[in-house]
């Protein structure tokens, strides 16, 4: 199948999920080397068009791209995407404490922890905070990657 390339950055390119893809991500969500770092959103609606919000969520389920920036470039366009096309105020994602690769990457891209709910993620008789964090649309730098609009005469 085509991939419609809908936000594209200089490494990567986020589009919509399809069908013939459902194999490979079934496969990435049962390896629990990628599967213990995901959260689950519990929220009937993540996208708040009244009140400008969302919660946003990413993961990179190919192991091979681990720690090579893909996750903070695929986050910047979703951000982009988040504030300058849908023009939303305030983003907010949740991330296990023991995610330490997320949360610096979070942080470099400017969300700030909110805060936490404490021992709230239990994994092999350990228990782990739940971080909460946030990003405003004037504390995001990410420029726009997305195409200017035409002007018109």
């Amino acid at each position: 199948m085509k991939y419609f390339k809908k936000m594209i950055g200089k490494r990567c390119y986020l589009s919509p999920m399809n069908t013939e893809n459902a194999e490979k991500y079934v496969s990435w969500l049962n390896d629990m080397e990628v599967a213990q770092y995901l959260t689950v959103a519990y929220h009937n609606i993540n996208l708040d068009h009244i009140n400008r919000t969302a919660e946003v969520g990413i993961f990179i389920g190919e192991k091979s791209c681990w720690n090579k920036g893909y996750g903070e470039e695929a986050m910047r366009l979703l951000l982009d995407y988040a504030f300058n096309i849908l023009n939303l105020e305030s983003i907010m994602l949740n991330v296990y404490a023991f995610n330490t690769r997320a949360i610096r990457c979070y942080r470099k891209i400017g969300f700030k922890e909110i805060g936490r709910r404490r021992r709230a993620r239990r994994i092999q008789g350990t228990s782990y905070d739940i971080i909460y964090m946030d990003l405003l649309a004037e504390e995001f730098s990410g420029g726009s990657s997305l195409p200017p609009l035409p002007l018109e005469e």
